[in-house]
């Protein structure tokens, strides 16, 4: 058994678009969050243009699951937000080729989408949250920095 069990139950609605009706984490797994990723490179420049930032933003999220030992294939569950319905067929375009690496057999996890008339900063068209699933004592520090001495955690705010 998988990290995730993702299933479209008999009886229940069938999905309108690439996703599962339920998910679930397995036993012996504990979920991670993933904040709403945009489409900034590694330096934090903006890309341009929906089809750019939406790679992006799931290669963010790609690379944050990396960080806890997981890939898109413990993924859980993803939010959508994309500014303005225009936009929806270039972001589904980018989606889907990131999904046919992601998801190769199709078994996708479960997602919402949202359209709506902004993001946080101008120029943002889209954002990607995510829940990934994550053996129960897996690392909670970033394994890039082996004295885990930066957890993965908001170290912004209190604790």
């Amino acid at each position: 058994m998988g990290l995730v069990q993702r299933w479209n139950p008999t009886g229940g609605p069938r999905p309108i678009g690439k996703y599962a009706q339920l998910s679930s984490p397995s036993p012996g797994t504990r979920m991670v969050f993933i904040a709403g990723q945009v489409g900034n490179d590694g330096s934090g420049a903006l890309l341009e243009g929906v089809a750019a930032q939406t790679r992006q933003a799931l290669a963010n999220v790609e690379a944050l699951a990396a960080a806890v030992g997981a890939g898109p294939q413990d993924l859980i569950r993803l939010l959508t937000f994309v500014v303005d319905a225009q936009n929806l067929p270039e972001y589904y375009a980018a989606r889907d080729e990131v999904y046919e690496r992601w998801f190769p057999d199709q078994d996708y996890c479960g997602h919402s989408l949202a359209v709506v008339a902004a993001l946080a900063q101008p120029g943002v068209l889209i954002e990607v949250e995510g829940w990934v699933a994550v053996p129960e004592h897996a690392p909670r520090a970033d394994p890039a920095d082996p004295a885990g001495a930066t957890a993965l955690a908001d170290t912004d705010g209190p604790g």
